[in-house]
C-alpha cells in the first residue's frame, strides 16, 4: 500500500541516495560493508553473552528461535514475491537488475531484529545503542550496494519486529519488575531494618506501592521500574503535547532522572519544614528498577474530613500553600486526596534521610519544631511529595493555587474557600488563580469529584470577583496547544488555500 501510494516518493528517495553515494570510493564502500558484516556476525554473540550473564538462558533460546523463524519466513515470502504470486508487491519491493531483480526482503535484517526484540535489549546501557548502530549500518550498506530497495529494507525491519513481537506475545515476555525479595534485600543494604514487606496496590501511575514494617516503625515504599516509568512518562509526554509551556512538566529522560527528581522534591519539602513524606532510603533494585522508602505522616485527607473541616484547619491549608510559594515549589498535585490534616498527638520527626529516627517523637510544620506535649496550631501537610517543580515558573505556582482552591471548595464550599484564602494569602495569589480554574489542570481525583459539583467552578469565579472585582479583568490563560477552534481553522485554511492555489495555477502571471 505504501509503495502504491508513494511510488514517486520512494523512487525519488532512492535517486537522491544514489547521487549521494555515487562519488564514494568503491574501496571505502567495501570496507564499510565488510565492517558491517563483521558486526552483524558478532552482535548475536554479544546478545547471547549478555543474556547468559543475566541468567536468562531460556530467553536466549527463544531469541534464537525467533531469528530462525524470521529467516525461514523470508525464504518463503521471497519465493512467493519473485514468482509473482503477491501481485504488485514484486514491483513495490524490487527493481530490475542485469541479472534478475533485487532482493524483496533482507533475511539478515529480519532475523537480527526478531532476535533483538525477543532479547528485549531496550534500556541496556551499552547493548541497545550498539545494536541500533549495527542494524542501521547493515541496512544502509545493503541499500547502497544495490542489493535491496529502500522500501525493501524498511519492510524487512518491520517484518523482523513483527516476528519478535509475535514470539513475545505467544511465549510471554520476561518481566523487568523485581520480586519483593530483591526489593527487601536492596532496602536492607541501604540501612533499613526491615522485618516485613507487603505489596499493597498499584496506584494510578502504575507504580507498585509496598507497606514496610521496620524495627523503628512503618514505611511506605514506592517502586519504579522500566515498564511503569515508561507508562508515566508517556502520559506526561501526551500532556506536554496538549498543554503549553509551564502548565505541565516534561517527562524524565530515564529512570535515574525521575528517581533523583522525586528525591529532590521530598528533601526540598523537608527543608521547608512541610509535613510531607520523608525520604529514609533511595536505592536501585537491579538494572531496571529503583525504590524510595518514605515515612508518611498520619492524618486524614481533605476528602476524608469533608464538611467537618474547621476554619483554623483551612487557614493551615493556605499557610501550606504560602510556604510552597515562598520556596518557589510547585507540587502539581494538590488534590483533595493529597492535602491532609495530621492526627492529633505526637508525630514523627520529618528531618530528611535519618533512617534511625523513624519512630522519633515531634512534629515539624511551617512554624518550626513542636514538642510532644505542646499545643500547636493545626498544620496541614501532604500525603505525597509529588513530582512537581523546584524554582517553579509563575504559571505553575498559579496552577497550584487554582488546584487548592478547588480542593478546599469541594469540602467547604466556594464561599469559605475564597474567604479563608483571602484572609491568609495576598489578593494577587487568589486573583491570579481565577483564569486557571480549568478542569484540564486538575488531578484525576479532582476532576472526578467535580462531576458531582458541576457548578463549583462557576461559584468560585463568582466569589472571587464579588470579593475582588479587579480580578475579573484578568486575561484568560490559554493552556491547550490544540483546540477544536484551532483544528477547524487550520482545516478551513487548508481547503481555502488548495482552491486558491489551483485557481492561481491557471493564471498567466506575466500577462
Amino acid at each position: 500500500v505504501l509503495a502504491d501510494l508513494a511510488v514517486g516518493t520512494t523512487g525519488a528517495l532512492e535517486r537522491d541516495l544514489s547521487l549521494v553515494t555515487d562519488g564514494t570510493s568503491p574501496i571505502l564502500l567495501q570496507v564499510v560493508g565488510w565492517l558491517a558484516g563483521l558486526a552483524v556476525v558478532l552482535l548475536p554473540v554479544v546478545i547471547g553473552t549478555d543474556l547468559l550473564l543475566r541468567r536468562r538462558p531460556l530467553q536466549l533460546v527463544e531469541a534464537l528461535a525467533a531469528a530462525g523463524v524470521g529467516a525461514l519466513l523470508v525464504v518463503a515470502l521471497r519465493n512467493l514475491i519473485l514468482d509473482g504470486h503477491l501481485g504488485s508487491v514484486l514491483g513495490a519491493l524490487t527493481r530490475p537488475m542485469s541479472e534478475g531483480r533485487t532482493n524483496p526482503l533482507d533475511a539478515v535484517a529480519v532475523a537480527l531484529v526478531a532476535m533483538l526484540t525477543v532479547a528485549d535489549i531496550v534500556g541496556r546501557r551499552w547493548v541497545s545503542p550498539v545494536a541500533v548502530v549495527v542494524i542501521g549500518s547493515s541496512a544502509l550498506t545493503t541499500f547502497v550496494s544495490g542489493q535491496s530497495t529502500s522500501l525493501a529494507v524498511f519492510v524487512s525491519l518491520l517484518l523482523g519486529w513483527l516476528v519478535g513481537l509475535g514470539f513475545r506475545y505467544g511465549i510471554g515476555a520476561v518481566s523487568t519488575r523485581p520480586p519483593g525479595s530483591e526489593i527487601a534485600a536492596a532496602l536492607a543494604v541501604a540501612g533499613v531494618r526491615l522485618t516485613r514487606l507487603e505489596l499493597v496496590e498499584l496506584n494510578d501511575a502504575a507504580e507498585r506501592h509496598y507497606a514496610a514494617t521496620t524495627t523503628d516503625g512503618e514505611l511506605v515504599v514506592r517502586v519504579m521500574d522500566r515498564d511503569t516509568f515508561g507508562f508515566a512518562s508517556g502520559r506526561r509526554l501526551l500532556r506536554m503535547l496538549r498543554l503549553r509551556g509551564a502548565s505541565t512538566r516534561a517527562p524524565a529522560l530515564n529512570l535515574r532522572a525521575e528517581l533523583e527528581h522525586r528525591t529532590l522534591m521530598a528533601l526540598t519539602l523537608a527543608d521547608a519544614e512541610v509535613l510531607a513524606p520523608r525520604v529514609v532510603a533511595v536505592t536501585e533494585v537491579g538494572p531496571f528498577s529503583a525504590c524510595i522508602a518514605y515515612v508518611v505522616p498520619r492524618g486524614r485527607s481533605l476528602l476524608e474530613v469533608g464538611e467537618a473541616v474547621t476554619d483554623d484547619e483551612l487557614t493551615s491549608v493556605w499557610r501550606l500553600l504560602g510556604t510552597l510559594r515562598g520556596r518557589r515549589v510547585a507540587h502539581r498535585g494538590l488534590g483533595p486526596d493529597i492535602v491532609m490534616l495530621p492526627e492529633a498527638g505526637p508525630a514523627v520527626d520529618y528531618r530528611p534521610l535519618d533512617v534511625g529516627a523513624v519512630g522519633a517523637v515531634g512534629a515539624v510544620g511551617s512554624s518550626g519544631a513542636v514538642g510532644a506535649g505542646s499545643v500547636a496550631r493545626p498544620v496541614a501537610g501532604l500525603r505525597r511529595s509529588g513530582g512537581g517543580d523546584i524554582a517553579a515558573a509563575d504559571l505553575a505556582l498559579r496552577i497550584d493555587a487554582a488546584q487548592l482552591l478547588v480542593s478546599v471548595a469541594l469540602v467547604a464550599g466556594a464561599r469559605r474557600a475564597v474567604t479563608t484564602a483571602l484572609a491568609e494569602l495576598d489578593d494577587d495569589v487568589v486573583s491570579g488563580a481565577l483564569p486557571l480554574l480549568q478542569p484540564i489542570v486538575f488531578t484525576t481525583v479532582t476532576r472526578s469529584a467535580l462531576r458531582e459539583h458541576k457548578d463549583l467552578l462557576g461559584q468560585l469565579r463568582d466569589e472571587i470577583t464579588r470579593l475582588r472585582p479587579q480580578a475579573e479583568a484578568a486575561e484568560e490563560v490559554q493552556l491547550r496547544r490544540v483546540t477544536a477552534r484551532g483544528v477547524v481553522t487550520v482545516a478551513g485554511l487548508g481547503v481555502a488555500g488548495y482552491f486558491i492555489l489551483t485557481q492561481l495555477a491557471k493564471v498567466d502571471v506575466a500577462q
